[in-house]
């Protein structure tokens, strides 16, 4: 019982030193919507998902994520149809991997 305590202990300090708050922020220009996250505890850090959309069409155009501000995992960047146009992968703000370019 005491070791399974400690274990759960553990666990549960890991994930409150690694895991960081974000809170959503939606902003909009004249023909653009930005929707991502950033840290609570810096709001100037984009930290999470992130989307742009034209508003007038709710059409999506670039999905992907951040981390520590930098550009992070997949991403997507899709034409007014919703065809994917270009996907692939950032690690720290650069491109890496094989990306894929599509003429739809």
């Amino acid at each position: 019982m005491k070791k399974l305590i400690a274990s759960l202990s553990l666990v549960l300090i890991v994930s409150l030193c690694f895991g960081q708050a974000t809170t959503k922020v939606t902003k909009d220009s004249l023909v653009f919507r930005e929707k991502y996250e950033v840290l609570k505890s810096n709001p100037k850090i984009k930290q999470g998902k992130y989307s742009l959309s034209v508003i007038s069409s709710d059409k999506i155009l670039t999905t992907g994520y951040y981390k520590n501000n930098l550009k992070d995992g997949k991403w997507h960047e899709y034409n007014s149809q919703g065809y994917t146009v270009v996907e692939g992968t950032y690690r720290n703000g650069k491109k890496v991997g094989e990306w894929g370019y599509y003429g739809k």
